[in-house]
């Protein structure tokens, strides 16, 4: 989903009490959904494709990446009752819950393979290097029976990314793709052209430098730069940090850092979790651990 500014005219400006719409407008190849906090966008692609855009305020056209080539607009009605709006292609329907403003999509009979969770639609403003930008976050519900493959080529040997956090950077010996495909036969494809953080951490564990290794090897290594080819030290280092766990359960434990080397090794209470060795590792790497309750 593509994080974009736009305005649109509404054909029905009134907000009826207790819903989160104030109104829609049906255009040939997309239906415009006014909210209080912009505009949403569905626009059919395909028979069984749509793409959804959230639109903060003017539209700005960026530079098209993704799609290309041409396509034509498929066929789709617009259904309007009192709890809901639905847009209904050949294959699938996507409905939009006027309560919450959730969004929600189903095959041809109806059943429910993806949905939001409500209230996580998101454009925090923000800036980079000066410039006014937008943080675009999106949240899925993700029953525990199903499977997510994709986001390309990564060190950590994690197949099923369901819960697993990345940090999707292209770097040496990492290929990252904001594309995933679940079990339940449906793919996302996130089309969004800024950094992306797919299930990003929400606690940081500040870890101490203690000593570099002390056997007296610094091995180099080539890297290619925007000044040329340049040889860089590779000489590991211990750091050590502590954090408290709320509940027992799994939890995913993120490994930033902050630049690429060649051995990425993580213990908690004296167990490795993260143990990777290789001529190149990008800078980030992740483990599922089964932690307990304490310090």
């Amino acid at each position: 989903m593509k994080a974009i500014l736009s305005l649109m005219l509404i054909l029905f400006p009134s907000l009826r009490l207790g819903q989160a719409i104030r109104g829609y407008e049906r255009l040939s190849d997309r239906v415009n959904i006014t909210l209080p906090e912009g505009t949403l966008s569905i626009c059919p692609l395909t028979d069984d494709a749509v793409r959804i855009k959230f639109l903060k305020a003017a539209d700005v056209q960026l530079p098209e990446l993704v799609f290309t080539q041409g396509f034509r607009t498929p066929g789709f009605t617009v259904s309007d009752s009192p709890s809901r709006l639905e847009v209904r292609l050949r294959n699938m329907v996507v409905a939009l819950d006027k309560q919450d403003a959730k969004l929600s999509f189903e095959d041809s009979s109806g059943k429910v393979f993806l949905s939001e969770k409500a209230g996580t639609r998101r454009l925090i403003p923000d800036s980079v290097m000066g410039e006014p930008c937008f943080v675009a976050e999106q949240s899925f519900a993700s029953p525990a029976d199903e499977y997510l493959f994709g986001l390309g080529q990564f060190q950590d040997g994690h197949c099923n990314v369901r819960n697993v956090t990345r940090k999707l950077t292209q770097v040496n010996s990492q290929i990252s793709l904001p594309f995933v495909y679940s079990s339940k036969g449906y793919g996302l494809l996130w089309h969004q052209y800024g950094l992306t953080e797919y299930n990003p951490a929400d606690n940081v564990v500040a870890l101490q430098k203690q000593n570099q290794s002390n056997d007296g090897t610094n091995k180099t290594a080539e890297v290619t730069t925007t000044s040329g080819t340049q040889k860089i030290s590779q000489r590991q280092s211990l750091y050590t940090g502590k954090f408290t766990v709320p509940e027992d359960g799994v939890y995913s434990i993120f490994l930033n850092l902050g630049d690429m080397d060649n051995r990425q090794y993580v213990v908690i209470d004296g167990k490795p979790c993260i143990d990777i060795t290789n001529f190149w590792l990008p800078p980030t790497a992740d483990a599922l651990v089964q932690l307990l309750k304490g310090e």
